[in-house]
């Protein structure tokens, strides 16, 4: 049988790479480090396809992926004040529970 090694393994050494500024590596250093290994080296294999070529554009769409995730900010989420239809619908739920408790009520003659 004619077996074949067509796994990838991809090295980026972030640390030392020029085109990071520091907030950039330490976001990767941060939200990346379960593909970091204990020498700082960010490690990303692929052997998904039979191609070395096409494993090769894998990982390397794998790590843009991971380091547009990394640098991503959340969205931050504007405090709403409730609206007027909210108080609404709940004074009058409110109404109508306590109408319901009081027809449990006994009636006094």
């Amino acid at each position: 049988m004619n077996k074949v090694s067509t796994k990838v393994e991809l090295h980026f050494d972030y640390s030392r790479s020029v085109l990071l500024n520091d907030e950039q590596k330490r976001l990767i250093g941060l939200k990346l480090r379960a593909y970091i290994n204990k020498d700082g080296i960010l490690k990303l294999t692929a052997d998904e396809e039979r191609s070395q070529l096409l494993n090769k554009r894998i990982t390397i769409s794998k790590l843009y992926l991971l380091l547009a995730n990394a640098f991503r900010v959340p969205i931050k989420r504007a405090a709403v004040k409730p609206g007027a239809a909210y108080h609404k619908k709940r004074i009058e739920s409110k109404r109508i529970k306590s109408k319901k408790k009081d027809l449990r009520k006994k009636v006094r003659e």
